[in-house]
């Protein structure tokens, strides 16, 4: 039974670790080294295997055109990238998204423009025919 004041074992994350890691625990346990240490060791192999193990077996989106590395916050994973870029006068809609440690992905439609950009009737239709078309990418995509 593990008492509010005791450590957690490095155990919990076991299944984390590669095996030549949970074998060097074992060694460092029976060893008598401090529990505590050993925890914090342990979170940290296993938050930097699963960016490894991630990284190597999920595919990027099929639209993302930049990847940037890999996180992790408690047992969620993620990286984020970026889509399609469209322009229209001074406007650009960027697709930007979060891909996830089960490969799924969520994305979001980002809009930027010159201060008070102005546009005339034609121009104001262009920009939202591209947006409706980058909309629809982005929830076909997932």
């Amino acid at each position: 039974m593990t008492l509010p004041d005791d450590p957690a074992s490095w155990r919990e994350v076991a299944d984390q670790l590669t095996p030549e890691q949970a074998a060097g625990f074992e060694l460092q346990e029976r060893s008598g080294d401090d529990p505590a240490t050993l925890r914090a060791m342990a979170d940290t192999l296993a938050n930097a295997n699963a960016g490894e193990v991630t990284s190597g077996q999920i595919p990027a989106p099929p639209d993302a055109t930049r990847i940037y590395g890999w996180q992790a916050n408690g047992d969620r994973t993620w990286r984020e990238f970026d889509g399609r870029t469209t322009r229209v006068g001074e406007a650009v809609i960027r697709v930007v998204g979060r891909q996830f440690g089960d490969g799924t992905c969520e994305r979001w439609i980002s809009l930027s423009a010159t201060h008070d950009e102005e546009f005339q009737a034609e121009q104001a239709r262009e920009l939202a025919a591209a947006l409706e078309a980058v909309a629809e990418e982005a929830e076909r995509l997932g």
